[in-house]
């Protein structure tokens, strides 16, 4: 019979292949199923390892892509204007330095140590950038969409912590304690079980509110630029925010610039920089950001026809209602009022 470490090598191998299919089809941030496609593998070459056989020395190697692959996936839930891109594949080199590295001793698992403390400490740079640009653009709800992921980095930070200490005491105690390095493994392996789960629950409710996960979630914050906003910005921009509110300016379909500005006892110039380096894009993607919203609200409510939400949200055409709806949640409002994406 197989030992209680195989079997959980066996059920993790299994779970991860089968969410990473699952979420495939149901993210555009590609960093998530990738994660849980590699997580897989390594995996199955942890079982062929038992078994006495190390593909090419790759088992320690390929969990160098652990921590570049999480801070990737937080960058891209936090940053709209932060996807998956080809210039990202430096971060595979602690991998193929993991691959020329001797096979023998420690040195790929501290290796594997450093690669993922610093992955990690940017991930949590990231969520700190994100919840200060939330703060400055509105973004309350997408924040709180996002606990789930701040408590995933959490249980990754806690098996990293796991796994550094299996790291030290292998190095003295290993060959007579080989009992507590299985022990440590699966403490380990149990805890990448719950974290994966925990990953598609937070996927599944994500979907559930508005979205497939992290698909293009427009709402959220560029990423900060080198300009940071200025005290008389973020108050200009309060200004604009309370008007906005107090008065529902956006649900007039011909808003322009200068009735918003005049609203707020601004100049044009000043309301419009305020806009951008608060909100994080043009005055027309923030209009129709709040009538996209008072759109959901709508169909929320049970709103009869997409026509009349849209007249009702302020747009002037059921394209434009169309095209902001689906920049701010990620679906058609079709699909959004069905409930789950449509096949």
């Amino acid at each position: 019979m197989p030992d209680p470490v195989t079997i959980l090598l066996i059920l993790l191998a299994y779970h991860s292949a089968a969410l990473a299919l699952l979420l495939y089809w149901r993210t555009s941030v590609r960093a998530l199923p990738v994660f849980l496609a590699v997580l897989a593998l390594h995996m199955t070459l942890n079982l062929i390892a038992r078994g006495g056989a190390d593909v090419f020395g790759l088992t320690s190697a390929v969990g160098l892509l652990y921590g570049p692959l999480i801070y990737l996936l937080v960058r891209e839930a936090a940053f709209a204007n932060r996807t998956l891109h080809w210039k990202d594949a430096w971060l595979a080199t602690p991998f193929v330095v993991g691959l020329v590295a001797p096979a023998d001793g420690d040195l790929r698992r501290w290796l594997a140590l450093v690669v993922t403390g610093a992955s990690l400490a940017g991930a949590v740079r990231v969520l700190l950038a994100f919840r200060a640009a939330a703060a400055l653009s509105r973004t309350s709800r997408a924040l709180a969409r996002m606990h789930w992921l701040v408590w995933a980095v959490a249980g990754a930070i806690a098996l990293a912590a796991i796994d550094a200490i299996r790291t030290m005491l292998s190095t003295s105690t290993r060959a007579a304690s080989p009992g507590l390095d299985d022990a440590l493994f699966g403490l380990t392996l149990v805890g990448l079980i719950a974290l994966t789960s925990w990953l598609a629950f937070g996927a599944s409710e994500h979907v559930r509110q508005g979205g497939p996960l992290l698909a293009g979630e427009q709402n959220l914050p560029k990423e900060p630029t080198s300009e940071t906003p200025s005290a008389e910005a973020a108050a200009n921009f309060a200004r604009i925010e309370h008007m906005i509110e107090a008065r529902s300016l956006f649900l007039e379909p011909g808003l322009r610039l200068a009735d918003l500005a005049d609203a707020a006892a601004l100049t044009p110039r000043e309301a419009s920089h305020a806009i951008n380096v608060c909100f994080g894009n043009n005055f027309s993607a923030y209009i129709n950001e709040h009538r996209a919203r008072h759109a959901q609200g709508l169909i929320d409510a049970g709103a009869k026809t997409f026509l009349q939400v849209a007249m009702a949200s302020g747009f002037s055409s059921k394209t434009a209602f169309n095209e902001a709806f689906k920049k701010l949640t990620g679906l058609t409002p079709t699909e959004y009022a069905r409930g789950r994406p449509e096949s």
